[in-house]
């Protein structure tokens, strides 16, 4: 008698297609914070980063400072949410576990899995873009492209 044990797979679409999304969706806001956050910054401080390469910096050390400001206000969201979680809101995907019969402890431990999910998502996915973006917003003599930013 052969015994055959069939267990869900993770990346069955009842199972990615939310948590994608939830993931997907905070990483693009962490982005777009920390894109416009970065490239203001340094628009904002074109004397202080003229200052840094002239005294021999490179690009990279040049940057660092308003790098790590731009990723810090891309992951404040995230941390805020996840600080008042359960506490003063309660997120979608514990509601409608709950509301879909499920046990609230299960809901909560869910709950907690999925930011920590997507902070670690936002975090890794705003270091790449900044970086990955460092190539085309500078010209060969390190100076800020015009294009980049438009102030309104």
């Amino acid at each position: 008698m052969i015994l055959v044990i069939q267990p869900t797979h993770f990346y069955d679409a009842r199972y990615i297609v939310p948590l994608a999304g939830m993931i997907l969706g905070n990483c693009l806001q962490g982005n777009v914070i920390a894109l416009e956050r970065f490239y203001s910054a340094i628009r904002k401080n074109e004397d202080e980063y003229a200052t840094f390469l002239t005294l021999g910096a490179t690009r990279w050390e040049a940057v660092r400072p308003y790098f790590r400001d731009a990723i810090k206000a891309a992951i404040n969201p995230t941390i805020a949410s996840m600080g008042t979680m359960g506490l003063v809101s309660l997120p979608g995907m514990m509601t409608g576990q709950i509301l879909g019969g499920s046990e609230p402890w299960l809901a909560v431990k869910y709950q907690i899995a999925i930011m920590l999910c997507i902070f670690t998502s936002t975090t890794i996915a705003s270091i790449i873009n900044l970086k990955l973006s460092l190539n085309i917003a500078f010209n060969a003599f390190d100076v800020l492209k015009d294009e980049v930013v438009q102030e309104p």
